[in-house]
């Protein structure tokens, strides 16, 4: 289901590119810009959302481990915590807090979002639909997923105006 892109950390500040997938592409060249503006912009979001309340971002994250971390990966974790969840999700959340740390530090110079838009990220990071469980287009209709690929196209009238190719 992937275009080229993903985040494979959840603090959101390390993104993989699946150059295979992009290459494959029409336009590799394009598609590799979209995917750039898209994942950058996912990271934006959880450092807003960190910046926001880092506790609630980090409770949604460890929460959503179990389906969303491989089953193999998970069930690791438990057996590693007594097959206890509730530990293991305590430890994940530590995790969470120490990476969140190292990676964002001091975030108080990012621009703010309102509140609304905030519970709306907030919300759909708790709720999110992912790539193949619902058609394309109420994937993209989340908020999260909304503003991710409608900053590329900005990002590219951007560049038309100022006749950068």
């Amino acid at each position: 289901n992937t275009q080229g892109g993903g985040m494979i950390n959840p603090t959101a500040t390390k993104i993989t590119l699946y150059m295979d997938a992009i290459l494959e592409q029409k336009n590799p060249k394009q598609t590799l810009f979209d995917v750039l503006c898209h994942e950058l912009c996912h990271a934006r979001q959880t450092r807003i959302l960190y910046r926001a309340n880092k506790e609630k971002l980090i409770d949604i994250i460890a929460n959503n481990a179990p389906k969303e971390l491989t089953k193999e990966c998970w069930n690791e974790i438990l057996r590693e915590n007594g097959n206890d969840k509730d530990k293991a999700i305590n430890v994940i959340k530590n995790i969470l807090r120490n990476s969140f740390e190292q990676e964002f530090g001091n975030v108080e110079n990012l621009p703010a979002k309102n509140a609304i838009e905030i519970e709306a990220l907030f919300d759909n990071k708790q709720n999110h639909k992912y790539a193949g469980t619902v058609t394309l287009e109420e994937y993209k209709q989340q908020p999260i997923e909304k503003e991710a690929y409608n900053i590329g196209v900005l990002a590219k009238n951007i560049l038309k105006l100022l006749e950068v190719e």
